[in-house]
C-alpha cells in the first residue's frame, strides 16, 4: 500500500511539474492539443513532429510524444519546486489519505490537475515493433518489449514493413518477384557492347528484394552492432555530414564496397541480388504484357516503361533540365514512387547505382547467353563486380534498364550504395505464366502504341553536351565515379 500511494504522489508530481513548466498542459487545448492524448504513448520519429499529434513534441531520448518541448524544465526540478513551494499540508500526499482503497492508483492520480491516467488499452500506439504497451495501476503507461529488427510488420497506415528500432519502418519493405522469363539486353546496342545481344533468360525461382535502397539508418544499424564497418567519409556530394546525421536516415547508404554490401546483407540472412534478378526486378516477366510469349514489346527501356525520365520518375542529370537534387545528390528512399519498376520497386533507376552479386564480364551475354540463360549467376572469374541502376549523376541513357557499369570491389564513392535480396518463402519452380494484361504496353492501351516502340532511342548514345562519355559497360574513370569530388 505504502508503495502504491508513492507511485501515485510521484504521478501527481510529475503532472504538477509538468504544468509549472511554462504552462503547457494549461495551454494544450489553445494549441490544439486533445486532452485524451496520454504522455508519452505515442512513439514517434525525431525532428518529424507529424508523427506526433498537432502541437505535440517529439522527445529524442525515447522517440516518444509529449505536450512540451524536450528542452523544458525536467522533472525533478519541477518535482523540487512543487515540494518547497507547497504549504506544510502538501506532505500528507505522501501518506495513504483515509479512504484510499488499494489498487486505485488510476483514480488517484486523475485528481491532479490536468493529469489525464490511461485504461485498458489506451497506452498501446499500435506499433508492433516496440510491443503491446500497458496501463499501470498508477495511470501511466508501461513500454512493451520489442520486436527484434526486421520482423515483418504493417504501419499504421497500412504499409508493409519490418522492424528497426522498435518502429515499423515502410523503406525496409521487400516485393516478390515470380519465377518467369524476361528478355535482358538493349535492343538499340552495337554488335559487341557489354549489353549485347538481346536475348531471354529463366528464373525458376521466385525472389524477394528490398523495396527501396538501403538507407543510413538501416546501415548504421549494422555498423552499431560491430559487423559492417562504417562509411569511409561521412559526408554526401553537397552535404558535409549525412551518414550519421538523422535528418538524412531515409537517404541511401553511399561509400560503401561490394564486400560491404554483402556483409550487411549475410547480416540479415540475405544478400546481393544476382545481375538478372535486378533486371528482371526493373523490367519484368514477358507475361505481364500480352501476348505472353516473350518479344519486342517486352524490352521497356526505363523501370516505369518508355517515357523518358524526368526528375518525378527519377532522380538523374540531364543536359536539357539538370540535376533533379539542387547540387547533385542523393535524394530520400521512395521520393519518385511514380517511377517505381513493374513489382514495386523503387530508385531502380538514378538515386544511387547498386552493387549486384555478379562478377563483371564485358563479353558474357555473347559468350554464355546469346542463345538464352537459365539462372545465369555471371561469369566464374573477373577482377571487377556488376553495377547497375546509374546513379543522381547520370543522364537519361545511362539509367536505362539495361544499362551495365562495372567498378573494383573495393571502391567506395558518393554515386554507388545497393540493396539486398532473397529466395521467397517456400518458392517454386515455375510452371506456368501468369495471366497477361491483355490490350495493354507497359501499362498503355494499344491504341496508344507507337511503331517500333521499345527500340527506337536517342541515336546519341552515350553523348552528353557534345561530350562522348564511356558508356556503362566500359571501364569508368575517376571523372565517371568520383571519391566525392566535383562533377567530372
Amino acid at each position: 500500500m505504502e508503495i502504491l500511494n508513492r507511485d501515485v504522489s510521484a504521478a501527481r508530481a510529475i503532472a504538477a511539474g509538468a504544468i509549472l513548466a511554462a504552462g503547457w498542459f494549461a495551454a494544450g487545448a489553445a494549441a490544439g492539443c486533445s486532452t485524451n492524448y496520454v504522455e508519452g504513448r505515442y512513439s514517434c520519429v525525431p525532428g518529424e513532429e507529424d508523427t506526433c499529434p498537432a502541437g505535440w513534441f517529439c522527445h529524442a531520448s525515447d522517440r516518444r510524444c509529449y505536450s512540451y518541448p524536450p528542452d523544458r524544465p525536467d522533472v525533478p526540478d519541477a518535482e523540487a519546486e512543487v515540494d518547497s513551494g507547497g504549504d506544510a499540508g502538501d506532505g500528507a500526499d505522501v501518506e495513504a489519505e483515509p479512504g484510499d482503497v488499494e489498487g486505485d492508483g488510476a483514480a488517484d492520480a486523475e485528481e491532479a490537475d490536468g493529469f489525464v491516467p490511461c485504461s485498458g488499452d489506451s497506452c498501446d500506439d499500435l506499433d508492433p515493433c516496440n510491443g503491446l504497451e500497458t496501463c499501470l495501476m498508477t495511470g501511466l503507461c508501461q513500454p512493451g518489449t520489442p520486436l527484434p529488427d526486421y520482423a515483418e510488420c504493417t504501419t499504421a497506415g497500412g504499409s508493409a514493413g519490418a522492424c528497426l528500432g522498435g518502429r515499423c519502418d515502410w523503406t525496409l519493405a521487400e516485393v516478390t518477384v515470380p519465377a518467369g522469363t524476361f528478355r535482358r539486353g538493349d535492343p538499340t546496342a552495337s554488335p559487341g557492347d557489354p549489353d549485347d545481344p538481346v536475348h531471354e533468360v529463366v528464373l525458376t525461382r521466385s525472389f524477394r528484394i528490398d523495396r527501396y535502397e538501403v538507407t543510413n539508418a538501416r546501415y548504421r544499424a549494422c555498423v552499431a552492432a560491430r559487423v559492417c564497418r562504417a562509411p569511409d567519409r561521412n559526408d554526401s556530394h553537397t552535404r558535409p555530414r549525412y551518414f550519421d546525421d538523422p535528418a538524412f536516415d531515409r537517404y541511401p547508404v553511399i561509400r560503401v564496397s561490394w564486400d560491404d554490401a554483402v556483409t550487411f546483407c549475410s547480416w540479415l540472412g540475405r544478400r546481393l541480388p544476382t545481375e538478372a534478378e535486378w533486371e528482371m526486378a526493373a523490367r519484368g516477366d514477358c507475361a505481364r504484357v500480352a501476348p505472353a510469349t516473350c518479344g519486342p514489346e517486352d524490352e521497356r527501356t526505363y523501370p516505369w516503361g518508355d517515357a523518358a525520365p524526368r526528375c518525378d520518375l527519377a532522380n538523374h542529370d540531364d543536359d536539357a533540365t539538370g540535376v533533379c537534387v539542387s547540387g547533385g545528390d542523393t535524394d530520400a528512399a521512395g521520393a519518385r514512387p511514380d517511377g517505381a519498376g513493374p513489382y514495386g520497386a523503387q530508385d531502380l533507376a538514378g538515386n544511387v547505382a547498386e552493387w549486384v552479386a555478379d562478377r563483371y564480364g564485358a563479353t558474357y551475354y555473347q559468350t554464355a547467353c546469346a542463345s538464352g540463360c537459365t539462372d545465369p549467376a555471371g561469369p566464374a572469374a573477373g577482377a571487377e563486380r556488376v553495377v547497375r541502376g546509374g546513379s543522381w549523376h547520370d543522364p537519361p541513357e545511362r539509367i536505362g534498364v539495361a544499362e551495365r557499369a562495372s567498378l573494383a570491389p573495393a571502391s567506395r564513392n558518393d554515386e554507388v550504395g545497393f540493396r539486398c535480396a532473397r529466395d521467397a518463402p517456400c518458392g517454386v519452380r515455375r510452371v506456368g505464366a501468369p495471366a497477361p494484361v491483355h490490350g495493354l504496353r507497359h501499362g498503355r492501351p494499344e491504341s496508344e502504341w507507337r511503331v517500333g516502340e521499345g527500340r527506337a532511342r536517342a541515336d546519341a548514345r552515350g553523348v552528353r553536351g557534345g561530350t562522348q562519355r564511356p558508356r556503362l559497360g566500359s571501364r569508368r574513370t575517376a571523372a565517371d565515379v568520383r571519391p566525392g569530388g566535383p562533377p567530372g
